[in-house]
């Protein structure tokens, strides 16, 4: 996937725009990929992420690791000088998102750049989410509204970039990470009544 790459090359331009490189906060971390390509630009990174199971991954490499959700996380009076939100407000409902955004602003270092990432709200790849992610409605339209009640400008930097796997068997678990990982997320829809929505997991993935 070439998405990575092209992403710190967008936003690496904004990174050496700002007037202090010391703390970066990732909001909705992941397994790092992204993090730690941006953190090499910054004297102190810290992460929120709600995934436990990849606070080593972060620790060793010398990041804070904050366990949870950033809707409920203590970051105390603290700012960064650069907020990444990559991939997440698909995952907050609607009703929610100013609160959400406010919250980052609030850990904003004066002088400090906020980074949203989502998919556009045109061509294949917000066809194929509408689809099929249970609950995928937010467009970068609906947060480049919420900034602007907010009186906040916001640069659009479009990206685009590639999949490409070596076999069926790494196409299938694309498939089945893009068609359910959405789903699985405890404020879209429970365990058991994905079981009811969607039976075998293997066969919905391969149906759809």
């Amino acid at each position: 996937m070439t998405e990575k790459e092209k992403v710190e090359a967008a936003l690496g331009k904004a990174i050496f725009g700002l007037n202090s490189r010391s703390t970066f906060l990732d909001v909705g971390a992941g397994d790092g990929d992204l993090t730690f390509r941006l953190a090499k630009f910054f004297k102190n990174t810290a992460v929120v992420e709600p995934n436990k199971n990849v606070r080593e991954v972060f620790e060793k490499k010398g990041a804070e690791f904050i366990e949870g959700y950033f809707e409920a996380a203590d970051l105390g009076p603290r700012t960064f000088d650069f907020i990444l939100c990559s991939q997440v407000f698909w995952l907050v409902r609607r009703e929610n998102q100013p609160t959400f955004i406010r919250k980052m602003l609030k850990h904003l270092a004066p002088g400090g750049k906020l980074a949203i990432i989502m998919v556009s709200p045109l061509g294949q790849s917000h066809d194929f989410y509408k689809k099929f992610f249970y609950g995928y409605s937010t467009t970068t339209h609906d947060i480049l509204a919420d900034l602007h009640v907010m009186g906040l400008a916001a640069e659009v930097l479009p990206i685009s970039f590639d999949f490409k796997t070596k076999s069926y068997d790494d196409f299938f678990n694309i498939c089945k990470l893009f068609t359910l990982e959405s789903w699985l997320h405890p404020v879209n829809m429970s365990d058991d009544k994905i079981r009811n929505e969607i039976g075998d997991v293997k066969e919905y993935t391969e149906n759809k």
